[in-house]
């Protein structure tokens, strides 16, 4: 990523009020990805216990948002779907690891691995459409 990119997506961060109540950390910023980590709290845990998948959804659309939004016109998110394949439990850290799979035109395609330690938990995909509007930040 250019330093540009580097620059808009940690004023994306900075600017994203779900993700700081969330209590999602943006870790790192590398060439061709970006790292988020939540930490589970109590008010993420379900009727059952565990984190719900809701919060585990929104982490990685906004892991998709944030990378996605690098570039100075403004996308927006078109389709998403997530599979879960592990559970989540309180005061465990999740990492989401977002990367860009395909670009054409103003579309693209993004995928996010969700992971507790060394364990793949969910495997979101998500595509955007570029805007000729200008990204805010």
């Amino acid at each position: 990523m250019s330093p540009e990119e580097i620059a808009r997506i940690r004023a994306l961060y900075a600017s994203d009020e779900l993700a700081q109540a969330l209590g999602v950390s943006l870790v790192a910023l590398s060439e061709r990805s970006l790292t988020l980590e939540l930490t589970v709290r109590a008010d993420h845990v379900g009727y059952h216990g565990r984190c719900h998948g809701g919060v585990l959804f929104t982490l990685a659309d906004i892991a998709m948002s944030y990378i996605g939004n690098r570039f100075a016109d403004l996308a927006y998110a078109t389709h998403a779907a997530i599979d879960f394949v592990g559970g989540v439990d309180l005061g465990d850290t999740v990492t989401a690891v977002a990367g860009e799979s395909v670009r054409s035109g103003r579309s693209a395609i993004f995928d996010v691995t969700l992971t507790v330690g060394d364990e793949v938990i969910g495997v979101f995909r998500g595509n955007t459409l570029s805007t000729r509007s200008k990204n805010p930040s």
